[in-house]
């Protein structure tokens, strides 16, 4: 009897002598698991150079997709990317003991993005605005032109072909995107003159204030990281069609001196409107034919009337009041701020401003580059009238 409990003893003791070595074998597996898998980690290399380390394959996935999309538009189908350098994920086996500096994904993508120090220039195209460039580069109008001061920039004479400078960080990687996309646009309004025996020359009054139509574009874009390097409308389709602006222009010859047939005293027939806003109006009026874009413009209009300001377009709406009832409650020497332009005004896809002169018609620089014109005053959407 003695002897099977001594059995029954052994037994039992070999089984948890077994149970207890086998607990400790999964425990150290599974340590030297967790040790092996922290030393495995994934190197974003650029042309073959180490820039960060990321904790998985999937995160390295995520910045070789994220530095690809990094310019492709909401909504746009993408033609093709290409980058002009090698950028690849890489497996790393790191020695135990060594624990690399780990980034996300997402700061790894604005590191490459956003780049390092250094110089990078861009020659202006047809359409480009000094305005626009500084915009889609981060900076502000006074950054740029300080950032390009030297001996033969001129800023109010630049023209295509000149080579400016748009950034003082140069990516890691330069990304080549072309894309489909659609964009809704205002179309302007028509804009008709009919002649008034009843008025002196020079005046003009709005007789049917027309109304902006819009339209579906369909473009194919091609850029160079965020600079757009060529687009083309493939299509377009009218969504809603506008409605002339019917402008009565006085004919009866001036005398040497009086009032106007509204009433109002006049000095010159180059004069828009009276007082500050006469003075503001006849200032931008006088600049048309010069270069320059549209802040300049508004700035020196302004100036004219010993108001100084510069800022971004949105920064306008401090010189003054908003006026309600949009471009039919304007007045001559009015800013005009618009949410949206749509290309109109030469390439300008922002904000945009200009003066207003009367009869539906505001004075607009950066047209088609950077010339200063006098056009219909609807030439985008999001219009608020300012009166300073």
């Amino acid at each position: 009897m003695e002897r099977v409990i001594n059995f029954s003893k052994e037994k039992y003791a070999l089984i948890g002598g077994i149970l207890i070595a086998l607990i400790l074998f999964m425990g150290v597996m599974i340590y030297s698991s967790k040790a092996y898998a922290n030393e495995e980690y994934w190197d974003i290399k650029i042309d073959n150079k180490t820039i960060a380390v990321v904790s998985s394959e999937s995160e390295g996935n995520k910045v070789i997709e994220g530095v690809k999309n990094a310019y492709v538009m909401e909504g746009a189908k993408v033609d093709s990317v290409s980058l002009d350098k090698e950028l690849e994920s890489v497996r790393h086996k790191f020695a135990n003991g060594e624990t690399p500096k780990i980034s996300s994904s997402e700061d790894v993508v604005n590191k490459i993005i956003k780049g390092v120090k250094g110089e990078q220039k861009y020659t202006i195209q047809d359409g480009d605005t000094l305005w626009d460039l500084a915009y889609e580069n981060d900076l502000s109008y006074d950054e740029f032109v300080a950032m390009n001061k030297i001996d033969d920039f001129d800023p109010e004479g630049f023209k295509p072909g000149d080579e400016v400078i748009i950034s003082e960080m140069v990516p890691y990687i330069n990304v080549t995107t072309k894309q489909t996309f659609e964009a809704k646009e205002v179309v302007a309004p028509e804009i008709e003159y009919v002649e008034d025996s009843s008025m002196y020359e020079g005046e003009t009054k709005v007789k049917d204030e027309g109304k902006v139509g819009s339209k579906l574009v369909k473009y194919s874009q091609t850029s160079l990281n965020n600079t757009v390097s060529e687009k083309v409308a493939l299509e377009e389709k009218i969504t809603k069609e506008s409605e002339k602006t019917v402008i009565l222009k006085g004919t009866k010859e001036r005398p040497a001196a009086g009032v106007s047939s509204s009433g109002s005293s006049y000095a010159s027939s180059s004069v828009y409107g009276s007082g500050k806003g006469g003075t503001i109006a006849a200032t931008a009026r006088s600049m048309v034919g010069s270069s320059m874009d549209c802040v300049a413009l508004a700035s020196r209009a302004l100036a004219g009337a010993g108001i100084g300001f510069s800022g971004w377009p949105e920064q306008f709406f401090g010189v003054g009041s908003v006026v309600s009832g949009g471009i039919p409650s304007a007045q001559p020497g009015d800013i005009l701020i618009y949410q949206h332009t749509n290309g109109v005004n030469g390439g300008a896809h922002y904000d945009h401003v200009a003066v207003y002169i009367g009869g539906g018609m505001a004075v607009h620089g950066g047209w088609n580059g950077s010339g200063v014109v006098v056009a219909s005053a609807y030439a985008g959407s999001g219009i608020s009238v300012v009166r300073p």
